[in-house]
């Protein structure tokens, strides 16, 4: 049986190389005192599953994991949900036809027939506006992103071939 002789190093790595000489920016930025960074001690926050996790503690622990868990979770009660609630003066069931009519894309007069503010039917004609004049700087951006994706490719139409069967 032969031994593995490792190959030697190609390169000459003694103590006769001579060390990179480094530009004087860098060597300054090496160099300068930093103040030691302090990292932010972050808050313990407990599991929502802590019960579960208690499950496979010893006996000892899993008493006081629970109480601990149970009385955060008192100190930090749950935020309320945000209510999302349309704005004054609109007719939710005449915006609801309107789209259903419309699609995404409702007249703005229709929108204040439905009550909205003329500051928001400014902004919607803005938004609009804003589309038209860039179509075509949207387009190319599109385009360079995903080439082909604007050009229309025809269908190709497959016909059915019928195979003669043997008798």
């Amino acid at each position: 049986m032969t031994q593995y002789i490792r190959p030697s190093m190609r390169k000459h790595r003694g103590c006769y190389t001579e060390p990179k000489r480094l530009h004087p920016e860098d060597l300054a930025r090496i160099l300068r005192p930093t103040p030691a960074r302090v990292r932010p001690v972050r808050e313990w926050t407990p599991s929502i599953y802590y019960e579960r996790l208690a499950q496979d503690m010893h006996p000892d622990v899993r008493a006081a994991y629970i109480a601990r868990c149970e009385e955060w979770f008192v100190a930090h009660p749950p935020r309320p949900p945000r209510e999302s609630r349309p704005p004054e003066n609109v007719d939710i069931e005449a915006v609801a036809a309107l789209i259903a009519k419309y699609g995404s894309h409702v007249p703005p007069a229709e929108f204040a027939r439905a009550g909205y503010s003329e500051e928001a039917v400014k902004r919607v004609r803005a938004q609009r506006q804003w589309y038209k004049d860039h179509a075509d700087e949207l387009t190319a951006e599109i385009e360079r992103r995903w080439p082909g994706s604007s050009k229309s490719k025809p269908k190709v139409v497959i016909k059915a071939v019928k195979k003669k069967m043997p008798i």
